[in-house]
Order: structure tokens, then C-alpha cells, then sequence
């Protein structure tokens, strides 16, 4: 029995992860794990160390506090996208969640993910619908021709409610605005809101140009005007550190952005619109290669609605990031594979692609997405090209600094299947903004020489 060392759910496994060589292998484990809450464990240690315990299972069902209850689970992805687009954009319950199960495997189960979280979205969308018919239209009668529309998305994001930091709630930082997006799904205040403000979130790209200026323009439906004060609150940055365990993320910093606004009040008029610039710059003690964020905060004096827009961005020169990463064991690999794992060639291997443990293998590590990760055979004699292996557009970065992607190559290429002889497979990675006529924005990795000796 494992129990959690933080609140929240946890599912262990004692299980050895898939070995490189063969050297790190082991006999597969069959011990059975049961992973329970923080206080839970506690309490088991306690009647422990009080005197002799036994512990008897049975069929018996209880209920438990989740223990992350409006906070971010700890299994949510972190954005941006790999363009540094806002992602992601809304949270939905999803840690948890009694839900429907096929009947077969008792019709009831509790489950957590995605798969929850998204119906839950749905059915807000739902609801609004239910209540506003037009709001996917976006258009209210009487409103000023110039008034932004308000999609849904829009919509929604403008009244979540973003989440504490779920490692400290009591910090008074908010969550990663590349965590949890806008926040909570509030569906009673979406309905209820007359006022809201375009764009839902900013995209802020790269810092290494200093502040970035966006405009906001805020919409009012109602029929009295409506002065908001802006504010901002904090939410925590993460990166920075590609070498530890947590790769991208490297850990969380709390320090605030620095924000200005063009006005600090801005009175929106009775269904009338008004615009309002803001600044945003990382601030200096920000690691660089972090993505940073928060939340610009719209506070109405009275009769209106409390908005918030989402902000994120980028510390540094993103075109800078190493794609082709060498992580925890030296990647790129020419290498050769067994039926359970693989060892490195560092010097001529020669391969009678018969079988998939007779091919030659290439083990990758991506340090962030690529725009486009291409495999191409070369003459080991001339260097020229002899074709393109592999062509994949859009990857995602390795999830950690001992994780890779193996391409294993049979021999052929765009110019047909190549006889015996002696070759070198170049790797290009290209950047997620390259450019693909630049070469500064493409990484890459020649292998050493393979001979293809088929029998």
C-alpha cells in the first residue's frame, strides 16, 4: 500500500520502467499495489505505531473526500501550444467523477480525465444554449453595429473562475494560466453575464522584444453603463530546466509579471463597447525558457459582472530551444534492438534488415514539438542523398529526459529500396515558428556509418 505524499488520488505502480540495454532489465514484478490519500496513509501509520494492527479487506464501499476539489488535478497538461498559441483555454471537473460504466463492469464506475471533463463541457454549453438560444450567434439585438460578437468560447472564458496554485492554495497565486486556461466553467454566471471582453485570452509569443501591448474591448449589454477597474492577479510560471525529471516544466515560479494599463478605470456605456490597452512583460527573475502567465482581472463598481482575461507567454528566444536533445542518455542513437530493448551502435553496425531485430534503429529525444522531424539515407562515401526514410510533420516533445521515439528503417527510401552498402542517416528537426529555408532553424544529427548486408 502506497499513500499519496500531497492531497489528491494516486495510482502506483511498482512495476520497472522498459529498459534501454539489456543490462536494466528485470523479471517482470506481479505485486499488487493499492494506492490511497495522504490523510488516509496517516491514519494507517498511526495504528501502526500504536501497537499490532491487522488490516481485513472487504466488499464494503466508502465515500472520501477527493482531496483536490477545485483545484487543478495533477494529471492536467500544460500548455501553450506548440505555436504558443493559448491552450488550454477553459477547466471542467474532471478528478473523481462518478459517471456512467458499462453494465457488464457494474454500470458505475469513478473515473478521472479527459473523458470526464469533457461531457462536463458539453453540457454547460448545454445549458447556456437551453437558456440563451442565440448565444452561439454571439450578436445581441440593440447593441452599437461596431460591438465585438461574443462566441461561446468567448463566453465562457470571461467568467471562469481561475483555480489557487493546487501545490499551495494558501500562496495566494493562481494556478498556471497554461494549466488551467481561463478557469472553472461558472455556467449560472455565463447566462446570467450582460458585459464581456475580446479577446478572451492573450497571446503574448516571445519576451525577448521586452513588453508586449494588447487591446481589450469590453462589450456591454445591459442598459446602464458599467466602469470596471482593472487589476491583476499572479499565477505561477513554470520551465526553465530541461534537466531534471519534470523536463519542460523544471519546477514553479511565483514571481509576478509586470502589467500597465492605458487607463486603470474604463466605463463601458449602456449597450455601448470600450477599449482599454495592456502591457505585459515577464518579470526579470523569470527563468529564462519559462512560459509565465496570469490573469488580467476586470472589477465592475456595480451592476456588472467580474471578468478576467487569461495571459501567457514565452521567456526568451523560442527559435532558441534545442529540439534533437541529448537527455539522460546520449540521444540520437543508431541502434540495434532485441526483443526487449536496445543497445547503441557507436561505430560501423552492419544490419540484414531481416526482421524487425535485424533492422538498423534510430532512438530520438525531442526537447519541445517539432515543426517537422525528417530521416534521409546517405551515400557513407559521397554524402549524397539516397532518399527520405521518414517525413512527419507536427511531433510532440518527449515527455521526459529518459523517454525517445525509435524509427526503425527497412531499407527503402523515396527512391526506391537501396542495395548493400555502406550509409549514414542524417535527423532534422525543425523548429515549431522555423522557417524551413533557414537553416539556422532546423537541428540535426548525422549517425555513424551502417551497412546494409542482407544475406
Amino acid at each position: 500500500m502506497i499513500y499519496n505524499n500531497a492531497p489528491g488520488a494516486i495510482a502506483p505502480s511498482v512495476s520497472p520502467p522498459t529498459p534501454i540495454a539489456p543490462a536494466a532489465a528485470g523479471a517482470p514484478l506481479t505485486i499488487p499495489v493499492v494506492g490511497i490519500q495522504a490523510s488516509q496513509g496517516a491514519t494507517l501509520d498511526a495504528l501502526i505505531a500504536a501497537g499490532p494492527t491487522q488490516l481485513t479487506w472487504t466488499s464494503d464501499g466508502v465515500g472520501y473526500p477527493f482531496g483536490t476539489g477545485g483545484l487543478i488535478s495533477s494529471f492536467s497538461s500544460y500548455g501553450l501550444g506548440p505555436d504558443l498559441s493559448f491552450k488550454p483555454n477553459l477547466g471542467a471537473p474532471g478528478g473523481g467523477i462518478v459517471s456512467t460504466y458499462p453494465l457488464g463492469r457494474g454500470g458505475v464506475a469513478t473515473l478521472s480525465g479527459t473523458s470526464m471533463a469533457s461531457p462536463h463541457v458539453a453540457g454547460a454549453v448545454a445549458l447556456v444554449l437551453q437558456a440563451i438560444p442565440t448565444a452561439a450567434q454571439g450578436r445581441t439585438p440593440g447593441i452599437v453595429s461596431s460591438a465585438p460578437a461574443i462566441n461561446m468560447m468567448t463566453r465562457l472564458m470571461n467568467t471562469a473562475k481561475p483555480a489557487a496554485l493546487a501545490s499551495n492554495p494558501a500562496l495566494g497565486v493562481s494556478d498556471s494560466a497554461h494549466r488551467q486556461g481561463a478557469g472553472m466553467i461558472d455556467v449560472a454566471t455565463a447566462v446570467q453575464s450582460k458585459q464581456f471582453v475580446v479577446p478572451g485570452a492573450l497571446t503574448l509569443g516571445e519576451s525577448q522584444n521586452g513588453a508586449v501591448t494588447r487591446r481589450l474591448t469590453l462589450r456591454n449589454d445591459a442598459t446602464a453603463p458599467v466602469t470596471y477597474t482593472l487589476g491583476h492577479q499572479n499565477a505561477a510560471s513554470t520551465g526553465g530546466n530541461t534537466g531534471t525529471s519534470t523536463w519542460v516544466i523544471g519546477g514553479t515560479q511565483t514571481l509576478p509579471a509586470s502589467v500597465s494599463y492605458s487607463n486603470a478605470s474604463v466605463t463601458v456605456p449602456a449597450r455601448g463597447t470600450a477599449a482599454v490597452d495592456v502591457s505585459i512583460a515577464p518579470n526579470a527573475g523569470t527563468t529564462v525558457g519559462s512560459i509565465y502567465g496570469g490573469f488580467i482581472t476586470l472589477t465592475p463598481s456595480a451592476g456588472g459582472t467580474a471578468l478576467s482575461v487569461p495571459y501567457a507567454g514565452y521567456v526568451g528566444d523560442f527559435e532558441a530551444i534545442q529540439l534533437l536533445r541529448p537527455g539522460t542518455n546520449g540521444f540520437p542513437w543508431l541502434a540495434n534492438r532485441t526483443t526487449t530493448s536496445w543497445t547503441r551502435c557507436t561505430t560501423s553496425c552492419s544490419y540484414s534488415m531481416v526482421g524487425s531485430t535485424g533492422q538498423p534503429n534510430f532512438l530520438v529525444q525531442l526537447g519541445h514539438h517539432a515543426r517537422q522531424l525528417k530521416l534521409e539515407a546517405l551515400d557513407a562515401a559521397t554524402g549524397a542523398s539516397r532518399g527520405v526514410i521518414s517525413d512527419q510533420s507536427y511531433l510532440n516533445r518527449s515527455s521526459n529526459p529518459s523517454t525517445f521515439t525509435a524509427w526503425v528503417w527497412d531499407g527503402s527510401t523515396s527512391m526506391g529500396t537501396q542495395p548493400n552498402g555502406d550509409y549514414r542517416v542524417r535527423i532534422s528537426a525543425l523548429r515549431p515558428l522555423g522557417d524551413a529555408n533557414n537553416p539556422a532553424h532546423w537541428d540535426t544529427w548525422t549517425s555513424p556509418v551502417l551497412t546494409i548486408a542482407r544475406p
